[in-house]
């Protein structure tokens, strides 16, 4: 990840001899960490994300106290790392699909 933020830095910032130009890259690679981070966030909150259901009890002395009453925590993500793995697999689709159907170059025939 270091790597590719070093990276972007120098497409959107460095390389450039004008100020405007330069400033306009400082506000778009700024733009772009705000987003990259926003996402992050999102993703956390959405993951550890519960919805506490409140368990109604019949019986003596169950849940006499009124400040502790029981609940069931139900995650709003409850299949973990399954949808990763399953967006990882959408979005490698169209590249899959490329190489089989197979790109066909007018000077060396079919590349696979």
């Amino acid at each position: 990840m270091p790597q590719n933020i070093i990276s972007t830095y120098k497409f959107y910032v460095t390389g450039n001899e004008e100020a405007s130009v330069l400033y306009d890259g400082v506000l778009k690679f700024t733009i772009y960490l705000a987003a990259f981070v926003f996402v992050i966030f999102f993703i956390v909150l959405t993951n550890e994300a519960e919805r506490k259901v409140p368990i109604q009890q019949v019986g003596s002395g169950l849940a006499s106290i009124k400040e502790h009453k029981p609940f069931l925590p139900l995650k709003l993500n409850n299949a973990g790392v399954i949808p990763v793995i399953f967006a990882s697999a959408i979005i490698s689709t169209p590249m899959t699909v490329a190489q089989i159907i197979g790109a066909k170059d007018p000077s060396n025939g079919f590349v696979l």
